[in-house]
């Protein structure tokens, strides 16, 4: 994937991966939508998508996000180690959920196709300490730390899938 989509598109895993705020929503007036992601209650990123201006670059933001050489999206799992705080894990390792999925031919589930909108954007990260989110502060403070090189412009993805569920596969 390259640079310049890294950052968003990690951030979007964040939504489905790390926030425990099940309140979490996507709030829109208009055209234009504002979210943010918590972790106990401390909200560690703040995006907003403005679909009345088109990108920077929309030729270049498409390209991005039809790679031909991305095979999904890749997350880390992680686990601390019962009755040993968050020194030591009992599950730590990187897994990928590829672009194209196999169901098992009993799966009858139709999912609806993703729809996209381009626009522009920004995010801010708040960077967070050890109480703020003991499991995963070090993982936004390394996302806050990458430079954004430029910004070619923001897309809205919304979509469902079984991902999760079938062919997620470690990464060795």
């Amino acid at each position: 994937m390259a640079p310049s989509a890294c950052c968003a598109h990690v951030t979007a895993r964040f939504f489905s991966d790390l926030t425990n705020d099940r309140r979490f929503r996507i709030v829109t007036y208009g055209e234009v939508s504002r979210t943010y992601a918590s972790s106990y209650g401390f909200q560690f990123v703040r995006l907003k998508f403005n679909l009345t201006q088109p990108p920077d670059n929309l030729a270049e933001l498409k390209s991005i996000l039809s790679d031909p050489e991305n095979q999904g999206d890749m997350n880390y799992k992680y686990i601390p180690q019962t009755g040993n705080g968050f020194i030591a894990s009992d599950v730590e390792y990187f897994t990928l959920n590829p672009s194209q999925i196999t169901y098992p031919d009993d799966v009858t589930a139709i999912l609806p196709e993703p729809t996209v909108a381009f626009g522009t954007g920004w995010l801010k990260w708040n960077r967070p300490e050890f109480e703020d989110m003991p499991t995963q502060y070090h993982i936004v403070r390394g996302l806050d730390d990458l430079e954004i090189k430029r910004f070619v412009g923001a897309a809205r993805v919304d979509t469902a899938n079984l991902a999760d569920c079938f062919d997620v596969r470690v990464i060795e």
